[in-house]
């Protein structure tokens, strides 16, 4: 009778302990489950996110082709205007009131660097861009041209 209860227990033991690791198992599972959704979720997450980086390297790309583009032009700018100011520096050396005409073109130069010749008059009023020193001199050159002009009643100045 005490093996009938000894193994009786030892069944019940087993059955408890049986119990349990189902329970175990199961909760493993589930654990396994949620694992695997999560694993899911993060994949999407991090799919998802290099596809926003692979933009943003792309606008990086993009910015940084529009910014060299800009740097070019600035440096074209640049060398443009330090051209210029050389050639207005040439163009005032050595004249006077000699040469009507070399001030009339020095005078053209400083007021109109691209060639432009309308509203020069103006323009020697009221110089945009340039140095008060470089805007005198231009004047000076211009009342020199025209008090030497020998057809200063039929010369128009353009």
């Amino acid at each position: 009778m005490r093996d009938a209860t000894t193994e009786r227990e030892k069944n019940k033991n087993l059955k408890q302990e049986f119990i349990a690791l189902r329970d175990s198992n199961s909760t493993t599972r589930d654990n396994l489950a949620d694992t695997d959704e999560t694993v899911a979720l993060q994949t999407e997450e991090i799919e998802s996110l290099k596809c926003k980086l692979a933009e943003q390297a792309e606008q990086s790309d993009n910015l940084n082709s529009a910014l060299t583009l800009q740097m070019r032009e600035a440096n074209i700018a640049k060398n443009e205007l330090a051209e210029l100011k050389k050639n207005m520096e040439a163009a005032l050396e050595g004249h006077s009131h000699k040469y009507p005409s070399q001030a009339l073109k020095v005078h053209q130069v400083i007021c109109h660097p691209r060639g432009h010749k309308h509203q020069i008059l103006k323009d020697l009023l009221h110089p945009r861009g340039h140095t008060h020193k470089t805007h005198m001199c231009a004047h000076k050159l211009y009342q020199e041209y025209l008090a030497t002009s020998h057809h200063n009643s039929l010369m128009q100045f353009p």
